[in-house]
């Protein structure tokens, strides 16, 4: 027993305390074309489907790691237009500043930015979206301008 006690005392705890494997992060500043992250099990990908090349919006991916406060991005590939660049290539390591169930605040090239995370669910309908079938519509006998309730 005091083995096994050992053992879970050695093992980090971050990888139960950190809330990033499985999940979409988007940025909060942008209203048009927003950067999202999603972060895997081992790898992210950056998606912004305005400077992707593919039509699935990824404009880069790659491995990453989380220590402390600390984001770890390794093997980067760019894949969008060369005239984005979310994190600088020469940049490793982002400090988090702040790492909750759903909010992600990291500091990039000096500047922080805000996500909030995307929680899956039913596909979002478009509010008053005209209807493709009009509207069926049956008068009924008490419509009629002189009809009189009959009370049984």
């Amino acid at each position: 027993m005091k083995i096994i006690l050992i053992i879970l005392w050695l093992i980090p705890l971050t990888a139960f305390a950190n809330p990033l494997p499985h999940t979409k992060w988007v940025d909060e500043s942008a209203s048009k074309c927003p950067t999202a992250i999603f972060f895997g099990l081992k790898k992210y990908i950056f998606i912004n489907k305005c400077y992707a090349r593919g039509s699935d919006g990824v404009v880069e991916k790659g491995n990453y790691a989380v220590s402390g406060k600390t984001l770890t991005l390794t093997n980067r590939h760019s894949t969008g237009s060369g005239n984005f660049v979310f994190v600088p290539l020469g940049i490793k390591s982002l400090p988090i500043i702040s790492l909750s169930k759903d909010r992600f605040e990291v500091n990039i090239d000096g500047k922080t930015w805000h996500f909030r995370r995307v929680r899956r669910g039913p596909a979002k309908q478009e509010m008053n979206k005209a209807k493709s079938k009009p509207i069926k519509y049956s008068p009924f006998w008490l419509d009629a301008p002189n009809a009189r309730a009959v009370y049984f």
